[in-house]
């Protein structure tokens, strides 16, 4: 029989309920008890749910300041940026503070592996991710040859468009049935038990080209060792730039990425706003010259973009 563990969630923004609604929905190992935010946080005092619109979660949100440490066990601590602040000055800010009321509750910790190397406390009682070690040696210019597995991409054309919830959404309902081997560049993968690419990917003394063989051979290396049926790639970047004013980082990052893979299937995620059988279809057109692939799904989410707000 598998221990429930009682579970706080902290800090709750839109870049990190993803999480949230994974655990509540497939996690039978995780009862979330609190859901706790930064005292001041508009979604204080409401329903979690009510940070993206969607139908309520029954999960009210309260400041980390009224946390009551008597009603769970354990904290998970997601990762949120906030901008015109530094990593480092966003930890100090948004999570030194709490943590370290949770460390003298004796509270086990778990938190992505980017949180972790900014924690400047060294004996907190941490767990440790999985943050997959990648290696490469000599120089490669082999060809990349397709994985031998049924392999599912999913992105969005901007990083907003709730392409991590699809994604594990997905993982969740498979896993049900099928060996599944998960790979994900969102901040917050490695602590919903997938392979966090997103060290290797944005590692700077890593060669380009290297980064695509070393992908392609933790993919083998991953899917092969736990016989999975299925892949499931996640890239959480924007897809390509949505214009010469919102550049998106121009698509640099998922254009690496897959040069490692060639999905068998794709599901592509935008906004509401984007949802015009025109500009589908110049999207469409898009990716399949820029990646190679095509779209099989369209997902639409309910963010609606600033188009004003994004050009300035």
């Amino acid at each position: 029989m598998n221990t429930i563990v009682k579970t706080a969630v902290f800090p709750i923004y839109p870049d990190t309920i993803d999480v949230v609604r994974y655990i509540a929905k497939f996690r039978t190992d995780i009862k979330i008890t609190e859901l706790l935010s930064m005292p001041g946080s508009g979604i204080c005092g409401k329903d979690a749910s009510y940070i993206d619109n969607r139908e309520p979660s029954g999960f009210i949100v309260k400041p980390y300041s009224n946390a009551q440490f008597e009603n769970w066990d354990h904290l998970m601590v997601l990762q949120h940026e906030t901008l015109g602040l530094t990593r480092a000055d966003n930890y100090n800010t948004i999570y030194k503070p709490f943590l370290d009321k949770a460390y003298a509750k004796s509270k086990s910790i778990t938190m992505t592996n980017e949180i972790h190397k900014l924690s400047l406390s060294g004996d907190l009682d941490i767990e440790k991710n999985n943050d997959s070690c990648f290696t490469t040696s000599t120089k490669r210019f082999a060809v990349l040859h397709p994985t031998k597995v049924y392999t599912i991409f999913i992105g969005g054309l901007l990083a907003e468009a709730n392409s991590f919830e699809i994604f594990l959404n997905l993982y969740g309902e498979l896993s049900k049935v099928l060996k599944v081997s998960a790979f994900s560049s969102a901040l917050n993968s490695s602590v919903c038990g997938v392979h966090d690419i997103r060290n290797l990917l944005y590692n700077r003394s890593y060669p380009e080209t290297d980064k695509i063989y070393m992908l392609h051979d933790l993919i083998e290396q991953e899917y092969k060792k736990a016989h999975s049926k299925v892949v499931l790639i996640h890239l959480a970047e924007s897809l390509m730039p949505v214009s010469d004013h919102y550049t998106s980082g121009f698509g640099v990052i998922p254009y690496l990425a897959l040069q490692a893979i060639q999905p068998d299937y794709s599901i592509c995620c935008l906004p509401i706003d984007y949802v015009n059988p025109s500009l589908i279809f110049d999207i469409e057109t898009d990716i399949d010259k820029r990646f190679g692939f095509s779209v099989e799904k369209w997902h639409v989410s309910n963010v609606i973009m600033d188009h004003l707000v994004a050009e300035e």
